[in-house]
């Protein structure tokens, strides 16, 4: 796996859909029929995945959307992205 920084970029695989929950979301990998939950921050940080913003630019909608400054979101968004690339929901951009 490559390096997750500010500028990388993520989209999600053609296999991984997400639904919002209540306080979370659930995704699905249709390929191997795999559920995962995650909780609310999850949830924000892939309702802004499109394969065009960069790390940053999720951690900045986080700060929108939770008390939270740059630095701990940016580190937040970069942990959960390893997680989800690793378990095959995201893959780097580029």
């Amino acid at each position: 796996m490559s390096t997750i920084t500010e500028n990388t970029v993520l989209a999600f695989r053609q296999v991984a859909s997400m639904q919002p929950v209540a306080d979370g979301a659930v995704i699905l990998l249709a390929d191997s029929g795999q559920l995962y939950t995650g909780n609310g921050t999850t949830e924000a940080i892939l309702r802004h995945v499109d394969g065009k913003r960069r790390i940053s630019d999720l951690a900045t909608a986080l700060c929108s959307e939770f008390d939270i400054d740059p630095e701990a979101a940016t580190a937040d968004v970069i942990e959960i992205a390893g997680t989800l690339i690793d378990e095959g929901v995201l893959d780097v951009v580029g």
